[in-house]
């Protein structure tokens, strides 16, 4: 009988720890575009990421999503974007002695 109560704890257990799982889904890029661009939708990008700088740990895994892969649908989203430290990096690079001796 302890046998029999053991085992159906441990069955119960895993069940349990399957049900949570919450793998990897491809993001459907149509839905986040609709609904990032939807001031009335809980999935407004403004709304996601003033959420994000106020630190609110409350985002659902689908807020997190949405904000993550809605960024490249907003106006300022530049794939090919260039820090203001690049140029000033650049010319580092291109200099023959990065240090002068005796100073």
């Amino acid at each position: 009988m302890k046998k029999l109560t053991i085992m159906a704890v441990l069955a119960f257990c895993s069940i349990t720890l399957f049900a949570q799982y919450d793998g990897p889904t491809a993001p459907d890029y149509k839905l986040i575009e609709r609904n990032i661009n939807n001031s009335s939708s809980n999935f407004n990008y403004s709304n996601l990421m003033e959420r994000y700088k106020l630190g609110d740990s409350t985002m659902t895994v689908d807020e997190q999503r949405h904000l993550y892969f809605g960024y490249v649908f907003q106006p300022s989203y530049n794939p090919a974007d260039t820090s203001q430290y690049n140029a000033r990096m650049a010319t580092v690079l291109e200099q023959t002695a990065f240090f002068r001796p005796g100073l």
